[in-house]
C-alpha cells in the first residue's frame, strides 16, 4: 500500500487533495483492501458498517469511487449538480447495490465533485 500512496508524488495538488479528503473526514474508518493486482490496494473509507468511498491511487492523481442508492441518484440528477457530475452519473452502469461514480482527482476542484457526491449519500 506504501507503493501506491507513493505513485501520488508529494506536493502536487492531487496529493494536497488527498490529504485534504482525508482531513476532512477523519470519523470515518479506513481500511486498505487489494482487491486486485492489477488495480493495486484501495483505501475503503467507512462510516459504521456503511461504506462511503473507496479512493484508488494512481500516477500522479487518484481515482475516488462513491456509491450512489437509485433514491440517492434521483436526488442529485433532480438537482443542479455540475456537467462533469452529471454525466459520471448518467454514465455509471447500475448495480443492486447502487451506481460506482468514479471521478479521477487531480485537482481541488476535482475534490469538490466527491465532496458534491458524498452529500447525496
Amino acid at each position: 500500500m506504501a507503493r501506491e500512496v507513493r505513485t501520488l508524488a508529494t506536493r502536487t495538488p492531487a496529493h494536497e487533495s488527498w490529504k485534504a479528503l482525508l482531513g476532512s473526514l477523519p470519523q470515518l474508518v479506513r481500511e486498505w483492501k487489494l482487491y486486485s493486482r492489477k488495480a493495486g490496494f484501495t483505501l475503503r473509507l467507512k462510516d459504521g458498517e456503511r461504506t462511503l468511498l473507496y479512493l484508488q491511487p494512481q500516477q500522479g492523481d487518484f481515482r475516488a469511487v462513491v456509491v450512489l442508492g437509485e433514491k440517492a441518484v434521483k436526488t442529485a440528477l433532480g438537482g443542479r449538480v455540475a456537467r462533469r457530475l452529471r454525466e459520471a452519473i448518467e454514465g455509471a452502469r447500475p448495480y443492486v447495490e447502487g451506481r460506482s461514480v468514479s471521478l479521477t482527482v487531480r485537482t481541488p476542484a476535482d475534490l469538490r465533485d466527491v465532496r458534491t457526491l458524498l452529500s447525496f449519500k
